[in-house]
């Protein structure tokens, strides 16, 4: 009873002599101090809580509120901390009626974003008004004409929770969680630099230093990445080489003595064959030219191989004199993958038109194909396997040609040519790598490049490659017991393209390339088993159908996945010889 009295009584205080009057009447010192104790009540509350003196003082955070909808904020939540959910707008109190001091938090603890929105014209941080997005908090001040933001930061990645210690650094992990990382002596000695040069010099990159980096021993890793100097450099009793770090090597030979071109041949004259070992081998036989000390006389120079090559002078005159040359040899020391086809593993076949001492007009190999315009009757397999491909018939053979890069290749008419191997035997495996470099002269047919059956869909454990259809596509197809295709698009009649595949029956993997760069990558299904022993047909289906009109600069087949490294290599190699890209 008592109470609620106390809480309807003015809050104002008593004057002082209602206490220290000389006369002070009982009657009035119990009204003035109950006006007293009403005041007091009405500034700190009546149920003598510290909770509620806080709340009823308007102290910050002294109450929590709970919004989920549009609310504007009144006198009375001087200090609350209103905990908002969901998407809506916070109306502001006038500055004049908030006055300088009042303020309020604003806590998003939804998904929604909540606007901040004063009174009329009035703005808070100069703007009409502002937006709370989820997980943020902002404490609304009134300086009595405006309204100011402060913002609060959150424990992102609970921050604050991680212990300090020497030599650590905060970083974050994620959008919400952080760690501590070692910060070592050295780091730090980067870290405090001002600029670049400064950053050089910590790190010992004078001029001088990296000069003494640039010559030393080169060095390559498997994949081909420079793990040494910039360049090396030697000479020895063979002449002199320098080395690049991209596995590049240049060697020379000055004042090699060639002897005198004294012997007759034909209506020239040459000296004897000499052998330059080469300073350092190379990875695959190099490019090797020349030049002599007589304007009449050429260096001549035989087949080398990837350590030494045999050289001569020739001469349209007789030469008295003792001759000498200088030899330059340019190839590679280090390779990624295969420096020729034969180097990777499982080679099953290898057929190479550019090489012309493997072309002969008959199947017996008797009589050599030696100008444009030949049949090809027999083309020599270079895997070692011995997949020679042949064509008895005169008239459906082939025709060797160069192109105007200077890149032979066969020729097919698109009507009856044809070449053919002995059953290639891939019975004891389930991948194979295959390729090809290729053009069409038409698109008016389907043209097959070669295939491992009679009838590719009918024959299980079979590969094929062809043109698709009509259309200025290739096709690369698998079949173990069930058939899998893939048809990278052509670059148009006439153009080179070098076809690339991994075909797998149990991975199952159908990969394609073209030109290098890869086009698909399929893996359905193509049933079960290993590919198969079958006769190898190029350039038209071995019933008959399919005749290619186009020419073949390269075909080429593994039993075996070739890794990345070595397919790249290969395709490098057979672009060589193709000019597709």
């Amino acid at each position: 009873r008592f109470r609620a009295d106390v809480e309807q009584l003015m809050t104002t205080l008593p004057d002082a002599s209602a206490f220290t009057a000389s006369t002070v009447t009982e009657g009035a010192f119990k009204a003035a101090l109950t006006q007293l104790i009403g005041f007091l009540a009405g500034l700190t509350g009546s149920d003598g809580t510290i909770a509620t003196a806080l709340g009823t003082l308007g102290t910050m955070g002294s109450r929590w509120v709970a919004k989920s909808a549009a609310y504007a904020v009144v006198v009375a939540d001087r200090g609350s901390v209103i905990d908002a959910t969901g998407t809506w707008t916070l109306a502001l109190p006038t500055v004049a009626g908030a006055g300088a001091g009042f303020n309020v938090v604003l806590r998003n603890s939804g998904s929604g974003t909540i606007t901040i929105d004063p009174a009329g014209s009035e703005q808070v941080d100069g703007a009409a008004t502002i937006a709370v997005t989820p997980g943020r908090s902002v404490l609304l001040t009134c300086t009595g004409t405006a309204w100011v933001s402060m913002w609060m930061v959150a424990d992102v990645g609970n921050v604050g929770a991680l212990t300090p210690a020497a030599d650590k650094a905060v970083y974050f992990t994620s959008a919400s969680a952080s760690a501590l990382m070692t910060v070592t002596a050295f780091a730090r000695s980067i870290l405090d630099d001002a600029d670049a040069a400064a950053v050089k010099t910590t790190l010992g990159l004078q001029n001088a230093v990296l000069l003494g980096g640039i010559n030393g021993a080169v060095a390559m890793d498997s994949a081909g990445v420079a793990t040494g100097a910039i360049l090396e450099e030697g000479v020895n009793k063979n002449g002199r080489y320098i080395k690049f770090a991209n596995g590049w090597m240049i060697c020379t030979r000055d004042a090699f003595l060639l002897g005198r071109c004294a012997t007759a041949n034909g209506s020239a004259y040459s000296s004897a064959s000499t052998t330059w070992t080469f300073p350092v081998a190379f990875a695959a036989p190099p490019v090797v030219m020349g030049g002599a000390n007589d304007v009449d006389v050429e260096i001549s120079t035989a087949a080398p191989s990837a350590s030494a090559v045999a050289v001569r002078a020739q001469s349209p005159v007789a030469k008295s004199v003792i001759l000498a040359g200088q030899l330059t040899a340019i190839g590679r020391w280090g390779t990624v993958g295969a420096a020729t086809p034969a180097s990777p593993g499982a080679l099953k076949v290898w057929y190479d038109p550019s090489d012309v001492s493997t072309l002969w007009q008959d199947t017996a190999a008797t009589v050599p194909v030696t100008q444009p315009g030949d049949p090809v009757g027999r083309i020599n397999d270079k895997s070692g396997n011995g997949y020679h491909l042949v064509q008895a018939t005169s008239t459906k053979r082939p025709l060797w040609q160069i192109d105007a890069d200077g890149h032979g290749y066969l020729q097919f008419d698109g009507t009856d040519d044809m070449l053919s191997a002995a059953a290639v035997d891939l019975s004891g495996t389930a991948s194979v790598t295959l390729f090809a470099a290729v053009s069409r002269s038409s698109t008016s047919v389907g043209m097959n490049i070669a295939e491992m059956s009679t009838s590719f869909s009918s024959n299980p454990g079979c590969w094929r490659m062809a043109g698709q259809g009509t259309g200025d596509t290739w096709n690369i197809q698998s079949n173990g017991t069930a058939v899998v295709s893939a048809t990278p698009a052509g670059l148009g009649v006439n153009a080179v393209t070098l076809l690339s595949a991994i075909a797998s029956i149990s991975a199952p993997l159908l990969q394609v390339r073209r030109n290098g760069a890869q086009t698909s990558t399929d893996a359905t299904s193509q049933g079960t088993g290993n590919y198969s022993s079958q006769t190898l047909y190029v350039g038209c289906r071995g019933t008959g159908a399919f005749p290619l009109a186009g020419r073949i600069y390269g075909l080429i087949a593994y039993a075996a996945a070739l890794s990345a490294a070595d397919i790249k290599a290969v395709e490098d190699w057979l672009n060589q010889r193709s000019g597709a890209f």
